[in-house]
C-alpha cells in the first residue's frame, strides 16, 4: 500500500455508524460522535493498542457465553 493510499484510508475520519466516526493518528484508534448539528455535544476516545486486545476479548466473551446460552436452551 501507498503512504497516499494509507493517509487517505486510516488518517481521514470513517463513519462506521450510529453518530461514531473511527480514525487512525498512528498510534491510538480514534472514536468521534457527532451529528453534524451545530452545538450538538460531541466526544473523543482514543483507545491505545492494548485497550483495543481488551475491547476485542471482551467481545469474543461475550458472544461465547451468548452462544452457550442459547444452546443449553435448545
Amino acid at each position: 500500500m501507498k503512504r497516499e493510499d494509507f493517509i487517505k484510508q486510516y488518517l481521514q475520519k470513517t463513519y462506521i455508524g450510529d453518530s461514531v466516526y473511527i480514525y487512525f493518528d498512528g498510534y491510538h484508534f480514534i472514536l468521534e460522535t457527532h451529528n453534524g448539528l451545530p452545538g450538538d455535544p460531541s466526544n473523543r476516545i482514543a483507545l491505545e493498542p492494548p485497550v483495543i486486545e481488551s475491547l476485542l476479548r471482551y467481545r469474543k466473551n461475550v458472544y461465547e457465553d451468548a452462544e452457550k446460552i442459547t444452546n443449553e436452551t435448545t
